[in-house]
């Protein structure tokens, strides 16, 4: 009897030694060489970002740069590997991107947003708008010590698994966050979930403060501006003088970048509104746009009537002041109503 049990444990450890260690993040996927390529090539076409000048990406070869990315985690346990192991696979992977485009954010509550008001790169480029970005997509891979293939398609790390930096994973977006930081210039846009666990800023754990805001420079940044996002029809979490953001914008100030702060702007309102058209928060905003819409309409017309009747009576004496004051009265009335049914009929 205890031989067998002697027995079953050899085997038992045996098998964990071909199978390797067990994480709790998803595997690599078989299809991931393909994936890779698939979507670089997409990218050097011009179909991901359209800002991106096409003549710097016409001389990257994706096998070439997957060729890279395989040799930097296969065949290495996947907590071994860190951001150093990536080097040759960034300064092949890397390029510039446009000055006052750049989109930083925090947090994947506030990545649906991110993605949509990027507009595939048109309005701004973010980290997954560039091109190691995009390639490796939100993939999980790492390698295998003792797999034939050099890849473990059971399992690899999870989200800072390894630590900050360490892991195939993490030390990939670790490289990919300093460079695209380094990168970055002009104005900037940084994109903070209000209502996310653990306050809109997390100082630990946090590619934006680990891997990127220490990156940045007053030489090449002009100013920053920070919008704290709130989904139409929530309560706003943090605000821009709640703790997290508060320090945030103090190392932005030690660091001498301008820097502001604004809550659901209006240009990220529009675009959350277009699913809540009906919402008290939205039908407010319409409304003051409309009315907006409504004076730009009537203005030039109402100058010209008030220029001609001041013309007239300044050169005509058959034009009495009064007939003026009656004319400019009934022009007042008219514009006060076209205004008020604008607004009310919204």
């Amino acid at each position: 009897m205890h031989r067998f049990v002697a027995y079953a444990f050899i085997v038992c450890v045996m098998d964990l030694a071909l199978i390797g260690p067990s994480f709790s993040g998803r595997g690599t996927s078989v299809e991931f060489k393909d994936l890779f390529i698939g979507r670089c090539i997409d990218f050097k076409n011009g179909g991901v970002n359209s800002n991106i000048d096409t003549e710097q990406l016409r001389n990257k070869n994706c096998s070439k740069i997957w060729d890279l990315l395989f040799s930097a985690f296969a065949f290495k346990d996947p907590c071994d590997v860190t951001v150093q192991s990536y080097e040759p696979f960034m300064k092949e992977a890397a390029h510039d991107y446009p000055e006052n485009k750049a989109l930083f954010w925090s947090g994947y509550d506030a990545l649906d947003i991110v993605m949509e008001y990027s507009l595939r790169g048109q309005r701004r480029t973010s980290l997954d708008r560039t091109l190691m970005g995009y390639s490796v997509g939100f993939s999980s891979f790492c390698g295998s010590t003792t797999d034939p293939s050099g890849i473990n398609t059971t399992s690899c790390p999870d989200e800072w698994q390894c630590g900050h930096g360490k892991g195939s994973t993490d030390a990939f977006w670790t490289m990919a966050s300093n460079y695209f930081a380094e990168y970055a210039r002009g104005d900037i846009k940084i994109f903070l979930y209000s209502n996310r666990p653990g306050g809109a800023v997390h100082f630990k754990n946090s590619h934006l403060m680990l891997s990127e805001i220490p990156i940045l420079t007053s030489r090449d940044i002009s100013h920053v501006e920070i919008n704290l996002i709130t989904h139409i029809g929530e309560t706003p979490g943090d605000m821009c003088e709640s703790e997290s953001v508060v320090k945030l914008k103090q190392i932005l100030t030690k660091k001498a970048i301008p820097h502001n702060c604004s809550e659901n702007p209006r240009d990220v309102l529009h675009m959350l509104c277009v699913d809540h058209v009906d919402d008290p928060e939205c039908i407010g905003m319409t409304s003051h746009s409309s009315l907006y819409g409504a004076i730009l309409t009537i203005l030039p017309g109402t100058v010209f009537a008030l220029v001609l009747l001041l013309t007239l009576s300044a050169t005509s004496t058959k034009f009495p002041s009064t007939l003026f004051m009656t004319c400019f009265m009934c022009i007042s009335v008219f514009v006060s109503l076209r205004i008020f049914t604008q607004f009310l009929f919204i």
